[in-house]
């Protein structure tokens, strides 16, 4: 998520560049000309916009790239560990039916060898109602390699569930999730599947529901 928010972030200073290049060149002009910069219109439009492009920037810069490099940071620091986690869904044989999450989690996107974006809706939560949320239920996320206890391995598939009039298929979202407790070799499987598709086609591209991992996650009980 942070990536996304810094390709935005930059795409965002584009024009305040453009804003500053258009003050500063008249700036020159005025200056050439002999003109006084309070009486250049010109000069005057590009520094409003400037300032006023700079005040919407400036907070966003704040929060984005420190949240950026947090993110980097942590995926470095787990990234030696990813193998090992997802090795123990085939090394534990010992299996429960009853999910929960003890001591301190990470969340594996599995498919993919890399920490879950979930994990960083939980470090950073990205809605003022996940905040509140967490604040009555707080999600055990593991800032360390050696607090782990407890890894969340997710794997995501697609469940055919029909076809349109054109042809083309209607599928669901599912995943695949492994709640591992490493002290004790204990692996619990769940599988959570999106809503059905619609019934009728509304675009040019198959319509997937994606299921709310992290609403569930929340809502396991502690080991």
């Amino acid at each position: 998520m942070a990536e996304i928010h810094i390709v935005l972030l930059i795409l965002l200073w584009c024009p305040e560049i453009f804003f500053m290049c258009g003050a500063i060149a008249n700036f020159i002009e005025a200056k050439s000309q002999g003109i006084k910069l309070t009486e250049h219109v010109p000069f005057l439009f590009f520094v409003g916009l400037s300032v006023f492009w700079l005040l919407i920037l400036l907070p966003m810069t704040f929060i984005a790239v420190p949240q950026y490099y947090s993110e980097e940071d942590y995926k470095q620091t787990f990234s030696p560990y990813l193998n090992e986690y997802i090795a123990l869904e085939d090394e534990c044989e010992k299996e429960s039916s009853n999910p929960c999450i003890s001591g301190q989690a990470i969340i594996v996107n599995a498919q993919e060898e890399k920490i879950s974006s979930i994990t960083f809706d939980f470090l950073f939560p990205p809605t003022k109602e996940l905040k509140e949320k967490l604040k009555e239920k707080k999600f055990p996320i593991a800032q360390k390699p050696g607090e782990v206890d407890t890894i969340v391995l997710l794997k995501q598939y697609k469940s055919k569930e029909g076809e349109y009039t054109d042809g083309t298929s209607a599928y669901v979202v599912c995943y695949s999730i492994s709640i591992i407790h490493k002290t004790e070799c204990e692996v619990s499987r769940i599988y959570k599947c999106g809503d059905d598709p619609p019934e009728t086609k509304i675009s040019h591209v198959d319509v997937v529901m994606d299921p709310d991992i992290l609403e569930y996650l929340i809502t396991l009980p502690r080991c």
